[in-house]
């Protein structure tokens, strides 16, 4: 390659990862530090049930009663099918890419 050809690149990544980074890291942060207080906001919850006298099993049950709810709002549900066809586009492409042999593990005769 020449020179120019790696300059430009270079040029360009630096274009693009300046704004991103300057746009993209207080988010980062502020998820970062959204988990941090939820961890903490379980580990608390957690302690004060069991200190309460809760059985282990509750606490679980309680558990996951709170995340199928969560799971089953029409947010969560919208995020979800929107995942499932990432990754069916995915899957198709990834197969597109590979050809079928590589993901089916049959050669085709075609």
């Amino acid at each position: 390659m020449s020179w120019r050809r790696v300059a430009g690149r270079i040029l360009l990544v630096v274009a693009v990862a300046i704004p991103t980074v300057t746009l993209g890291l207080p988010y980062l942060v502020r998820g970062f530090v959204r988990g941090v207080v939820l961890l903490m906001d379980g580990c608390l919850w957690v302690a004060l049930s069991i200190s309460t006298g809760a059985s282990a099993w509750s606490v679980i049950a309680t558990i996951g009663r709170a995340s199928v709810a969560a799971l089953v709002t029409p947010m969560a549900s919208a995020i979800f099918v929107g995942l499932v066809a990432v990754g069916l586009i995915a899957l198709y492409l990834l197969q597109r890419l590979f050809g079928s042999e590589a993901i089916g593990g049959e050669e085709r005769l075609e």
